[in-house]
């Protein structure tokens, strides 16, 4: 029990000063409470309305709007969303970049929409034709919004959307469009992996288109800062076993062929790269595309068994010209 003398004890004086630094998180960034994070969770609420809203300009029929006037409406909001983010990204002090990624990944956005609906005023039976155009406009304008700042994986989550719309829907119509498509159809390549006898060409074109994604994303990562690699790593690594995936259910036997070589060719750039993750993940799809190719050869299928040969030899001469070259330059540097 305290005594009486401890009871008249008086307390120390409150001080006021600065509040205690912030505690640092694992990665060493100071952690911030979420009343600091409030400009970026009402971003990330605004673009996905934006985003939406735009969905429906491309995907809605208006009587009270034609297609051109939703064409240039959109590309005013393009215009305003680029210009508002260029001018906070070149004068920003404390301005979050991801703040600012959002705002300039609606921008991007805006630019596909507006070109795509452009296209179908110009003409109606377009649909795969405007939506790779407004795909291209909207990839440009994202790799450009991209170069501005390497390392931020909102800007490249930006070119990869844009990127995938210009791939455009399933289907192999000239007029298809993502409001006709089947959302069924795409469940078909899981079915595939699973029974070999589900097969499809609705997928063919996706499946190509997808497979540029994922090419393209490779590349691009290789200029990309470390958070922006990884993420453009991870989503190229989606859209290159999806398309295997789609392609590997082709009508054509060709079509297992097509996805084996696309996981081969993510193998061989895990190897190249010196990244265990992918090459691991790459043997894996190796596995699992290659029964339908084996499943082709021994049935006695002449275009798999020509092409698994032309392919064949044509790895193995570049083997041997690479051996060559290696041992040349071991030469070279004894001597």
């Amino acid at each position: 029990m305290p005594t009486a003398a401890e009871h008249h004890r008086p307390r120390p004086a409150r001080t006021w000063g600065p509040p205690p630094p912030p505690q640092a998180r694992r990665d060493g960034a100071p952690h911030r409470p979420w009343r600091d994070r409030l400009p970026e969770l009402v971003a990330t609420v605004g673009a996905i309305l934006v985003m939406a809203a735009i969905a429906g300009f491309v995907t809605s029929t208006w009587d009270d709007l034609a297609i051109a006037h939703q064409a240039m409406a959109l590309a005013a909001v393009a215009v305003g969303l680029t210009v508002a983010g260029v001018y906070v990204d070149t004068a920003r002090q404390q301005t979050s970049s991801r703040v600012v990624g959002l705002v300039l990944l609606c921008a991007s956005v805006a630019v596909g929409a507006s070109v795509t609906l452009f296209g179908y005023a110009a003409a109606p039976d377009s649909g795969r034709l405007a939506i790779l155009a407004g795909g291209l406009a909207a990839a440009l304008h994202a790799g450009w919004v991209l170069a501005r700042d390497p390392a931020s994986p909102t800007r490249v989550l930006g070119l990869a959307a844009a990127l995938t719309y210009a791939a455009g829907p399933s289907g192999s119509a000239l007029a298809d469009r993502f409001s006709t498509m089947d959302p069924a159809v795409l469940l078909l390549p899981v079915r595939g992996v699973l029974d070999p006898t589900v097969t499809s060409d609705h997928l063919v074109l996706l499946g190509a288109g997808w497979t540029v994604v994922g090419v393209v994303l490779l590349l691009v990562a290789t200029r990309l800062a470390a958070r922006a690699r990884h993420t453009a790593v991870v989503v190229a690594t989606v859209a290159l076993f999806a398309a295997a995936a789609m392609l590997n259910i082709a009508t054509d036997p060709l079509g297992a062929f097509a996805a084996l070589c696309v996981v081969v060719g993510y193998l061989l750039y895990g190897i190249v790269a010196d990244r265990p993750g992918i090459s691991t993940t790459g043997a894996i799809g190796v596995l699992v595309a290659g029964i339908r190719v084996a499943w082709g050869l021994f049935s006695g299928q002449v275009a798999v068994t020509v092409t698994a040969l032309t392919v064949g030899v044509a790895m193995l001469a570049w083997a041997v010209h690479a051996v060559r070259d290696r041992s040349d330059a071991a030469t070279r540097t004894h001597h």
